[in-house]
């Protein structure tokens, strides 16, 4: 992925080995992989403060698309309430100087390919040392 505007230019890599036994979802889900440059969902661009940032600003984002690191997930879905109830779990470790740790636990309902919704707890933790915990629901459409 790569995005740009003006003097603001983030980009990111990763490759995955994903193990999904079954085509519908059901049974043991995995992936793993490394990725380097800016984290997925770090999306700055579609935000409006990435037209607001001043120098100091854009050198640290641009000191951020050297970051590497390793990204897991781990889930097992189950034919349940007519549709695919699927406990899962998620890791990423960011290396560098704005580095970070993200877990994810939760589980995720899906009653077709368009509609999903999520129950997760997440924790972050920043360096140096800056923690944040959320517990939150998603409903996703998808068309």
């Amino acid at each position: 992925i790569m995005h740009s505007a003006e003097e603001l230019t983030d980009w990111g890599m990763s490759i995955q080995f994903r193990l999904r036994p079954f085509g519908d979802g059901s049974g043991l889900g995995l992936a793993l992989g490394p990725h380097w440059g800016a984290p997925e969902g770090d999306d700055l661009l579609d935000r409006d403060e990435a037209f607001r940032l001043d120098q100091a600003g854009r050198q640290q984002r641009q000191m951020r698309g050297r970051e590497r690191g390793l990204a897991a997930d781990l889930g097992y879905g189950l034919r349940a309430f007519g549709g695919m109830l699927t406990p899962y779990s998620e890791y990423r470790l960011t290396s560098g100087d704005y580095g970070s740790i993200s877990q994810v636990a939760g589980v995720r309902f899906s009653n077709s390919d368009a509609l999903q919704f999520s129950l997760f707890t997440e924790r972050h933790i920043a360096r140096p040392g800056e923690t944040r915990s959320r517990l939150a629901v998603e409903l996703q459409k998808y068309y």
